[in-house]
């Protein structure tokens, strides 16, 4: 069941319902390229893809950028830019430090415990533009 529709105590049908009412309007080529824009990061993230709260941050943003380019005018063509780097921002701390127990000096310079798919994901629900260790020691 949707969290939109436990949160509203709405059946899932309302929902579901509403949010095809509320992108009727939108035009289809719009709404495809959208599609087309998530499968294309879900295919250029490797591992991240395990981390879903990360990728829709990542997706969000891309959309708030290229609407700020073009407007509200669902009618003007947009263009998105994925940024690897951001994209894929966590495996090589994950490649460099991955053991929860360990302080280790990371190559930003600064001290942390090993960095886990866990902490990539919570920076995307924390809205984090960078991954960094989100999460305290495992042991407790």
């Amino acid at each position: 069941m949707s969290l939109v529709a436990v949160l509203l105590d709405v059946p899932l049908d309302v929902v579901v319902a509403h949010s095809i009412a509320e992108n009727a309007q939108r035009p289809l080529p719009k709404l495809f390229a959208e599609a087309l824009l998530l499968r294309t990061m879900e295919s250029l993230s490797e591992q991240i893809l395990h981390c879903p709260e990360r990728l829709a941050f990542l997706y969000f943003k891309l959309l708030v950028n290229a609407k700020e380019e073009s407007g509200d005018d669902d009618t003007q063509p947009m263009s998105f830019v994925i940024d690897l780097e951001s994209l894929q921002d966590g495996l090589d701390q994950i490649q460099f430090h991955s053991n929860p127990f360990e302080w280790k000096r990371m190559p930003n310079g600064r001290g942390s415990l090993g960095i886990n798919f866990d902490d990539i994901n919570e920076c995307g629900i924390q809205c984090r533009d960078e991954v960094v260790k989100t999460r305290g020691s495992p042991e407790g």
